[in-house]
C-alpha cells in the first residue's frame, strides 16, 4: 500500500520577485507574496503594486524587477556569493568571490 503524501499546510510561496537597481542590477529587495490559500494573478498583481509603492516612497524611485525561483535563490545565499541582476538580460547573476 502506497501512502500519500501529507498536505501541505501554511503559507505557500506564490511568487518571488526581485527589485533592483535598472543601472547596476543591484538587488535592492526580494519580495516573496505566500499564502494558505491560492491567490489568482489580479491578486498577487495587487500584493506585489502595494510592496511597489512602497518601495518607490522608501528609495524615491521606481525600481526595476523581475520574477524569480525562490529555489534559485534559497540556493545561491551563501556568504560568498552575491547576486545580482543583468539589466539586458533581466536574470539573476551569481558572482563568487
Amino acid at each position: 500500500m502506497t501512502e500519500s503524501p501529507a498536505p501541505q499546510t501554511g503559507p505557500v510561496v506564490l511568487r518571488t520577485r526581485v527589485y533592483f537597481d535598472p543601472d547596476t542590477g543591484t538587488i535592492v529587495n526580494v519580495h516573496q507574496v505566500a499564502s494558505a490559500e491560492p491567490l489568482d494573478d489580479a491578486r498577487l498583481d495587487e500584493e506585489s503594486a502595494a510592496f511597489e509603492a512602497y518601495l518607490e516612497q522608501r528609495h524615491g524611485r521606481r525600481l526595476d524587477s523581475v520574477d524569480v525561483d525562490a529555489e534559485r535563490i534559497a540556493a545561491a545565499v551563501a556568504p560568498s556569493v552575491t547576486l545580482r541582476v543583468d539589466p539586458a538580460t533581466r536574470e539573476l547573476v551569481t558572482e563568487t568571490g
